[in-house]
């Protein structure tokens, strides 16, 4: 794939931000703030001035519902800028997330998906830290940055795959009133607009509003999308420790559903063989234009209030509404079976259309504290959660008729549709948890936590009206030490688990199927490493070693077939290392790099030594950036992925490729002028 995109900026004078505008033309115009509003008199201290374009952030919060340091967390944690992405004119999670060390893309037509250290993850995504794990394509609009957590985060966030928590930090009220119009325009019909205003109300109030539409075409024939976002926000802060944030946002998504062009399968029985169709136009899609659609609307109301009890301790409630509305058909390549005979690949097709709600109600109640106690200093959270998920789902199929890989009819007879699911699933989660960041000394840092949760699952078949409903309890440890016999340098270890519950991934659990009685599987990880700054603090480093497991894997009796026992074992094991920070003036470089091992060890007797799916050997990027506060900028960039498997027999492989990405702009106080190029070399992956 490839595409090509020009940008031109407008922007408010106000410090310049470093804004690499994708594909487009940008303008952004700024808005007047109010000459009547006279704000108190402040007195700030700050060792250096934020730097908007120096990738190197001072502290995260997904690690520990904290302000920390990215160098006092004992766990990897990657924070990425979603501006980079929207650079190049991707909006996705994908494009955001795309050559971060140790994650691989696995997100399909229908949701975001993806697999940290050899771990699938569509189930924990989050918004803010409230658990956002609906099946639909993310709006990045209205997102600041997203916080990769490395490893199981059960501790603060309840179950999950263990490969990672993504958590998606948006875009709140600032002190300060700005205002940005963008606009722009790229290769495959690219065309979008935003607006992003701030205002300062008074020296309490402040609102923001985002805006965004966008439409697209693709280099994938009958292939289009249509993106609208709408996020209001207000915030209240009385300066003396305690404030309320209020969110609201509605994003809708209506696109062609593409599932890209199917494998070709050749061989007999029992000794399938698949390859690539590297032969067939990259165009060529499978589907029913003048019917397949696939639709989303979200909407999210989260409200964070924060009240200071004295200067030590302090009082924090969160509620977080997600709802999905959900509703596509879709006519799709089963599988491409090769005609010896002939030579003709047939592409045998099934159609089907979703109606899916899904709602997430999450309240989170949290006390958080300083203190010298026995000696140490500590930093205490303690917290209750309390979450009720649900999920509608009725599913119709059909036939449809098989079509040729290289020359499909699209105008194809479709048999008549029927119902075949329609099911109601229902969670309710309670987690409680208690962390200690404990100052040891000057040079040891100690951080541990626990989490007991309680989980049930509530699922009816609402064709035969069978119903089913499993509890299952939990604990959640992480102890984590960090060493700094230096001030640059923080050598750390730490050891996490997690629990995944049947019916916790994808909510819902099949009524009277086998496996819905047993416990949950679990993962543990063991990881080491070192945080270092360099030139001063200006550059950052990470490299990490890591162990991570998935036991009482869910694997298949081999002696019944029909039931499900809790016997397996999969482990990945990897280094990873990280650069992010300022190297001389206006020259900043960001990557990361991993290498992995990861290998299901037991399992059914066909998947033992097998590599998980869409788990690359290697990944990773590098990107150098000039970006002087005025005049010419630029940025060059790549990002390898290596070859993966499409599927977990490992028969099919996806081979490795390296894609290389550059922009160039031209910044004079408000205006901007920027070219972007994704794939500049134009080559051709899958």
């Amino acid at each position: 794939m490839h595409s090509k995109t020009l940008a031109l900026a407008s922007r408010q004078p106000t410090p310049p931000l470093f804004r690499f505008v994708p594909l487009a033309l940008i303008l952004a115009s700024a808005f007047p703030a109010q000459a009547d509003v006279v704000l108190p008199e402040v007195e700030v201290r700050s060792t250096a001035a934020d730097d908007p374009a120096n990738p190197k952030v001072r502290s995260v919060s997904t690690a520990t519902k904290t302000s920390t340091p990215p160098k006092y967390v004992p766990q990897s944690i990657d924070s990425v800028s979603v501006e980079r992405a929207l650079d190049y004119g991707q909006n996705t999670m994908a494009a955001a997330l795309s050559g971060v060390a140790g994650v691989n893309n696995a997100s399909d037509t229908r949701f975001d998906n993806f697999v940290i250290r050899g771990f699938t993850s569509s189930a924990d995504l989050f918004l803010d830290g409230i658990r956002d794990d609906a099946q639909y394509v993310r709006d990045l609009s209205n997102v600041e940055r997203i916080e990769v957590l490395k490893g199981p985060g059960a501790v603060l966030y309840g179950r999950g795959s263990g490969g990672g928590v993504i958590n998606r930090i948006s875009k709140q009220p600032k002190d300060e009133s700005f205002g940005k119009v963008n606009l722009r325009a790229g290769s495959y019909g690219v065309r979008g607009a935003s607006v992003d205003l701030n205002r300062v109300i008074n020296e309490e109030w402040s609102a923001r509003l985002n805006l965004n539409e966008e439409s697209a075409d693709s280099f994938r024939q009958f292939v289009s999308s249509n993106k609208r976002l709408v996020a209001p926000s207000i915030r209240w802060d009385n300066r003396q420790g305690s404030s309320w944030v209020l969110q609201y946002e509605n994003a809708q998504n209506e696109r062609t559903p593409d599932r890209g062009i199917s494998s070709i399968r050749t061989g007999v029985t029992g000794a399938f063989q698949y390859a690539l169709p590297t032969s067939i136009d990259r165009s060529t899609t499978y589907g029913n234009p003048a019917r397949d659609f696939l639709r989303d609307e979200t909407q999210s109301l989260r409200s964070t209030f924060n009240y200071a009890l004295n200067e030590a301790w302090s009082l924090r409630h969160v509620l977080g509404i997600i709802k999905l509305d959900n509703q596509f058909e879709n006519t799709y390549a089963t599988s491409g079976v090769l005609n010896t005979g002939t030579g003709v690949v047939n592409v045998s097709r099934t159609r089907f259309t979703q109606d899916l709600q899904h709602n997430n109600m999450l309240n989170t109640f949290e006390v958080t504290g300083r203190g010298n106690w026995g000696g140490f200093k500590h930093q205490l959270l303690m917290g209750v959660e309390l979450g009720e998920q649900e999920r509608n789902v009725t599913l119709m199929s059909s036939t449809a008729s098989s079509v040729t890989l290289s020359n499909p009819n699209l105008v194809t007879t479709n048999g008549a549709l029927t119902v075949s699911s329609r099911n109601q699933h229902k969670v309710s989660s309670r987690g409680i948890y208690v962390q200690n960041q404990i100052d040891v000394t000057d040079t040891w840092k100690l951080l541990a936590g626990v989490r007991q949760d309680n989980f049930e699952i509530d699922s009816t078949n609402l064709l035969n009206n069978r119903r089913e409903v499993r509890k299952v309890n939990a604990l959640s440890p992480r102890v984590g030490v960090v060493w700094s016999p230096v001030a640059a340098h923080s050598f750390y270890g730490s050891y996490t688990k997690n629990f995944t519950p049947a019916g916790g991934g994808l909510i819902g659990i099949t009524p009277g199927a086998s496996g819905n009685d047993l416990s949950p599987e679990f993962s543990r990880q063991y990881e080491t490493g070192v945080k270092s700054d360099w030139l001063g603090g200006a550059l950052s480093t990470t490299l990490a070693a890591y162990q991570l497991e998935l036991y009482n894997r869910r694997t298949t009796d081999p002696n019944d077939a029909t039931r499900i026992i809790l016997t397996g074992l999969q482990r990945s094991q990897g280094v990873e290392a990280s650069v992010a920070g300022k190297l001389v003036s206006s020259w900043y470089l960001r990557g990361s790099m991993a290498v992995q091992s990861a290998r299901v060890l037991e399992a059914e007797a066909q998947y033992i030594g097998k590599r998980p799916t869409n788990t690359s050997r290697i990944n990773g990027s590098v990107a150098l950036s000039y970006a002087p506060k005025l005049g010419l900028y630029g940025e060059i960039g790549m990002t390898y992925v290596g070859a993966r498997f499409a599927d977990r027999d490992n028969l099919l492989a996806l081979p490795g490729y390296t894609r290389m990405d550059a922009l160039a702009g031209y910044r004079w106080r408000a205006t901007e002028l920027q070219v972007a190029v994704t794939n500049l070399t134009n080559r051709d992956y899958w």
